[in-house]
């Protein structure tokens, strides 16, 4: 698998250097079937299918637990809020995750849900994860029916499109994989006339050591600017906080400081720019001239609340869905804040406004998730209260809107993300 992944590195650095704009959403993977790269890839997979294949496994497997965790957990604890009876409980586990559950395995399951299924599915055996497999192999044949290549190596090249976009999605988390493999940027370095492997702390742990050479960048992702090579070096395994905080540390007692740096981002020149963390899934962060449109907005944060943002012309409703939502009887309860209002002289003036909450059933609340069309009607709405007849003014110091959200809705991070997206440091 070593030389794969050298193969893997080699395609995603072209990539990287003949693309202007390297997002997962904007790279055309097919553009580069033809190269001699991707020609190489194909042929080691080819060469070490058996080992390959039981990786792609387990690959296509993290990503089925991923979507079976979610379901298997929101599911267990509404069904315990609710005081369900354990085949009640199984019945709907069953249809969800495909799961069933024992009393005597009830602790565990609350407590590490991630680790309790993985204790039920083995990714050798489970059929989906074949499917899964066969059904990306079906677009492949879709679309390669003239490609002599891709019929002698069928299964090989499905494999490498596979592992490629996976590692592509790695590459944008804000800790790539840890590696150790730091052919690339010693390369780099050598291309300047620069040994890496003089730096003790590099030769000995992988780590660079920071200098008075070094300009330490308190910037999002983690970078330092090494003067001697005039190159912005991305950090890896240091996340923002710890950096942050690191930095504070070293400006104040000024000691030995070594960092662990990316294997492959690196760049020539000094980038300040601040790569904002975004959690924007669809739509337009607030401005007044996404007002003035019909538009679906969906924010997003990594324990899977959800801010969804309908904009109707002069109608704006907000909700929030929480993966640590609330219930009452059997239903579960979200917020909606809904305003209506006015631009007048490129100026917004709030013309109505009230907060109520909805009652879904767990199969509504389910299907609400992903789909803004999807309505509550498991108990008709409340309302707990209501402005109207108003023309209350929203700027930049003074948003009844914004603070009427923050004291209701319980996720804050999301609202501020979109009504204040910084963008540049």
């Amino acid at each position: 698998m070593e030389d794969i992944y050298k193969e893997l590195k080699r395609i995603i650095l072209e990539i990287k250097n003949t693309e202007s704009d390297f997002t997962p959403i904007t790279i055309d993977i097919a553009k580069y079937f033809n190269t001699r790269s991707y020609g190489n890839l194909v042929l080691e997979i080819n060469e070490d299918m058996e080992s390959v294949l039981s990786h792609i496994k387990e690959i296509l497997y993290f990503e089925r637990l991923a979507d079976i965790v979610h379901g298997f957990n929101f599911t267990l604890k509404a069904c315990l809020y609710n005081q369900k009876e354990l085949t009640v409980i199984n019945e709907l586990l069953l249809k969800i995750s495909g799961i069933s559950i024992d009393k005597n395995e009830m602790d565990f399951a609350l407590r590490s849900p991630k680790e309790f299924v993985q204790s039920k599915i083995d990714y050798k055996t489970d059929a989906e994860i074949q499917k899964l497999f066969d059904a990306r192999i079906s677009v492949y044949n879709y679309t390669q029916n003239d490609n002599t290549n891709y019929t002698l190596y069928k299964k090989a090249f499905v494999i490498s499109v596979i592992l490629l976009k996976n590692e592509i999605e790695k590459y944008f988390n804000p800790i790539e994989e840890i590696s150790n493999d730091y052919l690339y940027l010693k390369g780099h370095y050598t291309s300047k006339g620069i040994d890496l492997m003089n730096d003790p702390q590099f030769s000995s742990y992988q780590l660079i050591s920071v200098n008075d050479n070094f300009n330490l960048q308190d910037v999002y992702p983690p970078r330092v600017y090494d003067i001697n090579c005039g190159s912005t070096i991305f950090l890896n395994g240091v996340e923002d906080y710890v950096y942050k905080y690191l930095l504070e540390l070293y400006n104040k007692y000024k000691f030995n400081l070594s960092l662990k740096p990316s294997s492959i981002f690196f760049l020539n020149g000094e980038f300040n720019l601040v790569k904002i963390e975004e959690h924007l899934e669809t739509g337009k962060y607030f401005d007044i001239n996404n007002l003035k449109q019909k538009l679906i907005t969906k924010l997003y944060n990594e324990e899977y609340d959800n801010l969804w943002i309908n904009v109707d012309y002069n109608d704006l409703k907000f909700e929030e869905i929480l993966r640590d939502f609330s219930c009452y009887k059997d239903m579960i309860v979200t917020q909606v804040v809904h305003c209506q209002y006015i631009i007048d002289n490129d100026k917004i003036f709030i013309t109505h406004l009230d907060h109520e909450f909805i009652f879904y059933t767990i199969d509504e609340f389910d299907k609400r998730q992903t789909s803004p069309l999807q309505k509550g009607g498991a108990m008709t709405r409340i309302k707990t209260f209501k402005i109207d007849n108003s023309k209350i003014p929203i700027t930049e110091n003074d948003n009844a809107l914004f603070m009427i959200l923050k004291m209701k809705f319980k996720n804050t991070e999301l609202l501020e993300e979109y009504f204040d997206k910084i963008e540049e440091n």
